[in-house]
């Protein structure tokens, strides 16, 4: 139980990092477009603002290798992608905008790959937080429900024995219950 508690917060930060890092990307993907739009030269407010996002949504990935090795490879592959996608926003930057435009769109294409990754990134981590823990904590869990099953089953023969009657509604209403929770 105490490893479960330990990797919860884990596996928690690590998708927040990998949001972050989604995040970082379409601001610099808004940035680029609007540099890209108003004409602004390469060393524009909108293209300054785009690397900025790129290098920390590269700077992200670092981290989120640093805290999870056991993500290195899919994060590796997602910084390759980040690296080719700055250097497409690069190339788009300062130029005219009939022929920043193409170049845009090409990026999108590259970052729209980078998404999926961190994505499917991202669903692992979630699939991993809500893996159910087996052995010892899946008894202790049962351990509470089946004691109140007893006790329900107690009672109903208690009763049965007392008002010969061989089932009590009420009783067998909360066994039902039990059940159902338990299951």
């Amino acid at each position: 139980l105490r490893s479960d508690l330990a990797t919860t917060p884990e596996l928690a930060q690590q998708y927040a990092r990998l949001g972050d890092v989604r995040h970082q990307l379409n601001t610099a993907a808004t940035e680029a477009a609007r540099g890209a739009l108003l004409g602004e030269p390469a060393t524009g407010t909108h293209s300054a603002a785009a690397g900025e996002a790129v290098a920390t949504a590269a700077g992200l990935l670092v981290e989120a290798a640093q805290a999870r090795p056991q993500d290195a490879d899919l994060l590796s592959e997602a910084g390759q992608g980040v690296v080719r996608y700055g250097k497409a926003l690069a190339a788009a930057a300062g130029n005219p905008r009939a022929k920043a435009v193409p170049l845009l769109a090409a990026a999108d294409v590259q970052l729209d790959t980078v998404l999926d990754g961190i994505g499917a990134l991202q669903q692992r981590l979630g699939d991993e937080a809500t893996v159910r823990p087996a052995g010892l904590n899946a008894v202790l869990a049962w351990l509470p429900g089946l004691a109140l099953l007893a006790v329900v089953v107690w009672a109903s023969w208690l009763v049965a024995r007392l008002s010969h009657r061989v089932l009590n509604v009420g009783l067998v209403g909360s066994g039902i219950a039990v059940v159902v929770v338990l299951a």
